[in-house]
C-alpha cells in the first residue's frame, strides 16, 4: 500500500523548454514546449496543453535557421521582438 502512495505521489513534474526558432521568413517562439530536438536535419518540437495532449511540429531543414532553448536574454537570435511590442501598442 505505501508503495502505490509513493507512485502516485512520486510522480516527476513536466519541465518545459523556451524555444526560439529563426526561420528563413521570420521566427517563431514556444515558451513551454514539452521537448525539442534535430534529427536528420530536421527540428522537432512538442508542444501542447499537456504531455498527454501535444504534437509535434516538423521544421524542414531548408526552413529553420537557427533555434535556442532556454536562452538567459529575452531575444537570443536577435529577433526583434521589442518591434512587435510597438506594433500592438497602436
Amino acid at each position: 500500500m505505501a508503495t502505490r502512495l509513493c507512485q502516485a505521489s512520486c510522480e516527476t513534474p513536466v519541465v518545459t523548454y523556451d524555444v526560439h526558432i529563426r526561420t528563413v521568413d521570420g521566427f517563431v517562439q514556444y515558451p513551454n514546449a514539452f521537448s525539442v530536438g534535430v534529427k536528420d536535419g530536421i527540428l522537432m518540437v512538442q508542444v501542447g496543453e499537456d504531455v498527454d495532449h501535444s504534437d509535434n511540429i516538423s521544421f524542414s531543414p531548408g526552413y529553420w535557421c537557427q533555434y535556442a532553448v532556454d536562452p538567459h536574454s529575452d531575444d537570443p537570435l536577435n529577433l526583434d521582438f521589442d518591434d512587435l511590442d510597438d506594433v500592438d501598442d497602436e
